[in-house]
């Protein structure tokens, strides 16, 4: 999208100028500087922000050949770009080469196509970008069960709503799950 002007504010200005708008923020170190992260929480405030990954088929996997669709994608250092030959086509759920054979080395250049960021991810990097532990809980819980019209159900610890926590350590990485009242393990999809 365009960026903010002081004389043309587009959609960034029109997002935080409307109170009743949430502002989605992609905190993964790709999208946005870490000012502009701090920016868009001061000017949104603590109940407009939501954090999300726009994560596509390489969240939280190697460097190496992706699918977005139709288009192919090459991760590097954790970067999704299209790649160069990303309108060629190619089967869309064949996931990864993982960066080996021809395309191993490959240099990444085009547009960035998505993250490969993980939830627990963009929660780090946006402490680490320094906004307070509590507006990212909201941000990254409470905010997006708001949007989706789940907050009846789940978004917060409280009595009558679904028990779904995260539990991290001190460094904000991912120690268990717990989906509706039940401790989710390795078996069932998610580290516990």
């Amino acid at each position: 999208m365009r960026p903010l002007h002081h004389r043309e504010p587009g959609p960034v200005g029109a997002l935080l100028d409307r109170d009743e708008v949430s502002c989605e923020v992609i905190a993964d170190g790709v999208h946005l500087h870490d000012t502009a992260i701090r920016l868009v929480a001061r000017a949104a405030g603590p109940a407009r922000l939501v954090l999300i990954t726009d994560a596509m088929a390489a969240a939280g996997m190697p460097d190496g050949r992706y699918q977005l669709g139709s288009m192919r994608v090459d991760v590097a250092g954790g970067v999704a770009r299209l790649a160069a030959d990303a309108g060629s086509g190619g089967d869309a759920g064949s996931g990864a080469d993982a960066g080996s054979g021809a395309d191993a080395g490959r240099r990444v250049s085009g547009a960035i196509a998505g993250s490969t960021a993980t939830m627990a991810s963009v929660v780090r990097h946006a402490v680490a970008a320094g906004l307070p532990v509590t507006d990212v809980a909201a941000a990254a819980s409470t905010n997006p069960a708001r949007v989706l019209g789940l907050a009846g159900r789940t978004g917060a610890l409280w009595p009558g709503l679904d028990a779904d926590l995260v539990v991290c350590d001190e460094a904000f990485g991912l120690r268990a799950v717990m989906r509706r009242g039940e401790w989710v393990t390795r078996s069932r999809g998610l580290i516990r």
